[in-house]
């Protein structure tokens, strides 16, 4: 996103010409005036209420452009929305640790649909998905502990059917469903089960479990 700089401040330009954006007294400039709906929906979780307290924190207090003395840098909420609503982006899937800057970021989309009435874009879909955790801490992809070659051991379909259950579940999770085949995974994945937005944990033991089902076959 750094190439794109003076594209983040040129749409926040026309943001404060247009008053959609005022400027504080250390020179950042701030969201002014947003526009929300009463509820956001998640694809996940379903409609999520956006209160006072959200208000509170997005207007004159979201911040686009950072202060005079960071060179009016711009921040993550706002070279996100921009780089979404410039690319046409319709469907977003992050974990819930995103789902406080969802108000900020509609309010950010808005925005820029007030302003550039021309070029207005339809809100993205939103779905945001557990985060994945090993011994009570969230694993992070800089997390050297958890690598790859660690499994090298493990049966494929063993590997698949721990995977699949982390942040997903059937909908009839019975002895049926106790294995599923990758044909199966496909089939059902869409139709025939639901993401989670809550934690998954990494169940070493469950893997175990899976692994000794498959190499008894």
């Amino acid at each position: 996103q750094s190439d794109r700089i003076e594209i983040f401040k040129n749409y926040t330009e026309v943001l404060f010409r247009d008053k959609a954006a005022i400027r504080l007294d250390n020179g950042a400039i701030a969201l002014h005036n947003p526009e929300l709906p009463e509820t956001w929906h998640d694809e996940i979780a379903g409609d999520i209420p956006i209160t006072a307290t959200n208000h509170e924190q997005i207007d004159k207090r979201l911040i686009l452009l950072r202060g005079d003395v960071s060179n009016n840098t711009p921040t993550y909420q706002l070279a996100s929305v921009v780089d979404d609503w410039d690319y046409d982006i319709n469907y977003i899937i992050r974990g819930t640790d995103h789902i406080s800057n969802t108000p900020k970021q509609i309010a950010i989309w808005n925005a820029l649909n007030r302003c550039f009435p021309d070029r207005a874009k339809k809100l993205p879909k939103f779905a945001h998905v557990g985060l994945l955790f090993k011994n009570g801490k969230k694993l992070s992809k800089r997390d050297s502990s958890f690598s790859l070659s660690h499994y090298s051991d493990y049966h494929p379909e063993a590997i698949l059917n721990f995977l699949l259950r982390l942040g997903w579940g059937p909908h009839e999770d019975n002895k049926a469903n106790s294995l599923i085949s990758k044909e199966k995974a496909i089939e059902m994945f869409l139709t025939h089960g639901q993401m989670k937005n809550s934690q998954a944990n990494i169940d070493e033991q469950k893997l175990a479990w899976f692994n000794k089902k498959y190499t008894r076959r």
